[in-house]
This record gives C-alpha cells, sequence and structure tokens, in this order.
C-alpha cells in the first residue's frame, strides 16, 4: 500500500530548481536546491536542503538558508496527497482508489483515513511548525534575516491496524544518518 502519493515542496510559489542530489547514504538522502531567480536577477539568494531518511516511515527535515543582504520574504507550500494504491497499481501506473479517503487536520498534523469495506488504514503528517492548511497542503509565509535560517522536520507515519508505527528517526533530534543505515551498517560487519 502507497502510503504517500505525493510531496511536493514550492517556495515562493514555484518549484525549487534542484542543484544536486546525494544518495550516498543506505535509506536517505540529501536534496540541494534553490529558490528559482526572479526576473531581473541573476540568481537567488535562498539555498533550500531537503534531508529525507526511510525508515517506518518517512523524515525529512528541510532548511532554507539565506546568503543575501536583506530580509527576505519566503513563501512555503508543502503539497500533500495520497492515494492509498496497492503495488500492482503503482506499477502498472494505474491508480482506481476504490475506498474513501478521508484528510482531518489539526495544528500541525495532517491526517488520511482510508477505508475499503474491512480494510482501513491511514497516514499520519506530522509538521514540527505548524502550518495554515488549504486542503491537504500546508502554507508556511515567513521571513528569513540574511545569513540566518529556517528549518522545519516532517514525519509521514503509516497507520496499520489502527496503530501508529514508531518512526525510527525522530524530528528535532539531530541524526547523522537514519538508524536503518546505522543497522546496515552493523550488520555487514
Amino acid at each position: 500500500t502507497r502510503y504517500l502519493s505525493r510531496m511536493e515542496l514550492w517556495v515562493n510559489e514555484r518549484a525549487p530548481e534542484v542543484l544536486g542530489v546525494d544518495c550516498s547514504e543506505p535509506f536517505g538522502a540529501a536534496f540541494v536546491l534553490r529558490d528559482q531567480s526572479w526576473k531581473g536577477r541573476a540568481d537567488s539568494n535562498l539555498l533550500i536542503v531537503r534531508r529525507r531518511f526511510v525508515g517506518n516511515g518517512i523524515r525529512e527535515d528541510i532548511t532554507i538558508s539565506h546568503f543575501g543582504e536583506e530580509p527576505s520574504f519566503c513563501s512555503v507550500e508543502l503539497v500533500l496527497d495520497t492515494d492509498f494504491a496497492d503495488l500492482g497499481q503503482v506499477k502498472s501506473g494505474q491508480v482506481e482508489t476504490v475506498g474513501d479517503i478521508n484528510a482531518e487536520t489539526a495544528p500541525g498534523r495532517l491526517t488520511f483515513r482510508y477505508e475499503r469495506g474491512e480494510f482501513v488504514c491511514g497516514t499520519q503528517v506530522h509538521l514540527s511548525y505548524p502550518p495554515h492548511f488549504e486542503g491537504t497542503t500546508a502554507y508556511y509565509e515567513l521571513v528569513v534575516p540574511p545569513g540566518d535560517e529556517w528549518s522545519i522536520g516532517i514525519h509521514v507515519i503509516p497507520v496499520v491496524d489502527s496503530r501508529a508505527v514508531v518512526p525510527e528517526d525522530q524530528c528535532g533530534r539531530p541524526t547523522a544518518r537514519a538508524q536503518s543505515g546505522a543497522r546496515l551498517e552493523a550488520w555487514r560487519e
């Protein structure tokens, strides 16, 4: 079952430009992006780093760093969705949702619930900084001072048999690598 089918980041109403990707860590990756340049400017002053770890759900840390000389207004949108498609549907590219999907928001959290007959599952998305929600999109408006940064932690947690899976890596705690990667390294030794 696919518990999250969409997690798009938009900065200042546009998809950030990809500068590079680091996949050197098992079960984790870092995506380096920048805000797209505005008309009349050669470059952007905002650098965005998305660090994603997979293990009993997804943990993603997003950091927006500002390298300009003046404060920068920044709108951030996180577009979230799910279809609870099964593996066969995902592989064939023919996703058809048969059951009912409901989404509920609470401060700092979005919960999807899927029901198809007796089968019930869900997805919880926890955000370390409460957003303004419109539907299943989380919105932030902020001003990043020169030489400063803004960060947010996101947990995507599957709910199976009415119980949330316990994530391996906790937002707000520094991590050099996902615990899954540490376990893999220990197993190899």
